[in-house]
């Protein structure tokens, strides 16, 4: 991903919304994102970045009218691309820092003041003119050298917007277009609407960056010296610049409205096009009361003919048991990232998905050591659980856990993970962890529901149907899977003796087949 277009979210992000970055990861949304993404301009994948990395409901459920027209007229959906396109390249991701950072712009008096001392130059000609007097021409000289000091040192003002202006001005050009359309209008700032006679006004205030710029590389250098002539003598582009700096420092309030409104229009017309590519989808439904999940043929959204499954918790959560490779990971990031699209992009990959939409989504599926931080796989997994079990005090959420306490042994990792399930369930929360403990099945019935995963493991390979099962289950796949692989027949014969004892001795029965 490119890294400029996570520019607008850096600075817009709130610590109270913003995603969990180790979430993030877990869900892959980087290339969820790259998924989802049917943007037009850069300005939109910013907006549609920071949408994704927003762990609270947007605003795109308000505008589903704009969305259905998208789909409906695809005239005038191509027209408003057309619009959207202006900022297609990607130095528009320096737009959001004409808002996001500080302007020093010269103070108004000062700025006043210049607007008159300009002149001096011409009175000095004039008084040589009318009364020759060699004052006159020291005068004029004097004042033509502070004109040139300040001509040129205001240069680093107008390279310092080389790629954020010019962006800046086809973004207010593209917005007069997009203003005019009736459809849009519901995505104007409710306290003062866009006017497209403030942005025609405003973009030309601002084209004098553009014309410094472009008569720097594409202009002749005849003209070039002889703007730069002018220039110098009445300091008009020190002028001028300096005036849509402090416009600029006035109007950043303004400008980030601008900003949102073709955000927002591009990430609308985004997600009509998105539909439309996908299988099947459906628009979330809000239940009043958390704790519960209801969703049909839920599927991945990124993965290539995913197989769609269906889940049903009514004030209880899940544990997902089921042998290597057979999917369990994999549909609890499911879960996850059609909670995250529901809240964002008001779309679900599944035929419905009704849940709380105010439930916040925490993760604990990558483990990693953090060897530079001194940090073992099982501490900063037992940390991650700990920020879970601390934000569960602040509201109903999703935790969606990966074989919990994976680094420890097995007497202890089940007495915590029985520990920490029980804690983690209930009042308002849902908790989808997967398993290879089925002992963690008799402990946690109360509150939990079993589902579990299988296969079919045949000579000389594994066939996995991806379907989730109701139900609990003692089906392991690890020693099957060494003779699959080639591992040496003894060494297969012995895990298999060791591993039927041991279940006997527990009451479990091992499935040899």
């Amino acid at each position: 991903m490119n890294e400029k277009i996570a520019f607008y979210h850096a600075y817009a992000c709130r610590p109270d919304n913003v995603l969990p970055d180790a979430v993030a990861a877990d869900l892959d949304l980087e290339d969820f994102f790259r998924k989802t993404d049917y943007t037009t301009s850069y300005i939109g994948k910013q907006y549609l970045y920071h949408l994704l990395h927003q762990d609270v409901r947007s605003e795109v459920w308000k505008h589903e009218n704009i969305i259905a027209q998208f789909s409906t007229s695809h005239t005038w959906r191509e027209g408003v691309r057309k619009s959207l396109a202006r900022t297609k390249d990607e130095d528009a991701c320096y737009i959001c820092s004409l808002f996001s950072s500080d302007i020093c712009p010269m103070p108004k008096k000062w700025l006043n003041a210049v607007g008159i001392l300009r002149f001096l130059p011409l009175c000095w000609m004039m008084l040589a003119f009318v009364a020759p007097h060699p004052t006159w021409l020291y005068l004029l000289v004097v004042n033509l050298i502070i004109h040139f000091l300040l001509h040129y040192q205001n240069k680093k003002n107008i390279y310092q917007y080389y790629h954020s202006i010019p962006q800046a001005i086809r973004m207010l050009r593209q917005t007069e277009e997009l203003v005019k359309e009736e459809r849009l209008q519901g995505l104007q700032p409710t306290d003062i609407p866009l006017d497209a006679n403030k942005l025609n006004a405003f973009r030309r205030q601002l084209l004098v960056f553009n014309l410094g710029i472009k008569l720097d590389g594409d202009f002749a250098i005849l003209a070039y010296t002889l703007m730069e002539l002018v220039n110098v003598f009445l300091l008009g582009e020190y002028y001028a610049v300096n005036k849509s700096l402090l416009s600029l420092q006035r109007e950043k309030k303004w400008l980030e409205d601008v900003f949102r409104f073709v955000g927002m229009a591009d990430v609308l017309c985004s997600l009509s096009l998105l539909r439309e590519q996908l299988p099947f989808h459906c628009k979330p439904t809000h239940l009043s009361m958390p704790g519960k999940l209801i969703t049909e043929n839920v599927y991945h959204p990124l993965v290539e003919k995913a197989v769609p499954n269906s889940l049903t918790l009514n004030d209880k959560s899940t544990l997902i048991t089921g042998s290597n490779m057979c999917g369990k990971t994999c549909f609890i990031r499911t879960i996850g990232l059609n909670l995250l699209a529901a809240k964002t992009l008001n779309t679900c990959y599944a035929c419905s998905f009704a849940i709380h939409l105010d439930t916040r989504l925490l993760s604990s599926i990558h483990h990693t050591d953090k060897l530079t931080e001194g940090k073992s796989l099982f501490l900063q997994e037992a940390l991650d659980i700990l920020h879970m079990l601390e934000e569960a005090d602040k509201g109903p959420c999703l935790f969606l856990i990966d074989e919990p306490f994976g680094g420890t042994n097995s007497t202890e990792r089940i007495a915590i993970g029985t520990s920490v399930l029980e804690k983690l369930a209930g009042n308002g929360h849902i908790v989808l962890a997967t398993t290879h403990d089925w002992e963690l099945q008799h402990e946690l019935e109360e509150k939990y529901d079993c589902y579990h995963f299988t296969e079919q493991v045949g000579e000389k390979d594994l066939t996995f149907d991806y379907r989730l099962r109701k139900g609990k289950t003692a089906q392991g796949n690890a020693v099957k899977i060494l003779r699959v692989y080639g591992y040496p027949e003894e060494v297969v014969r012995r895990a298999k003796a060791i591993l039927e004892n041991g279940q006997e001795h527990k009451g479990l029965r091992y499935d040899s087949h």
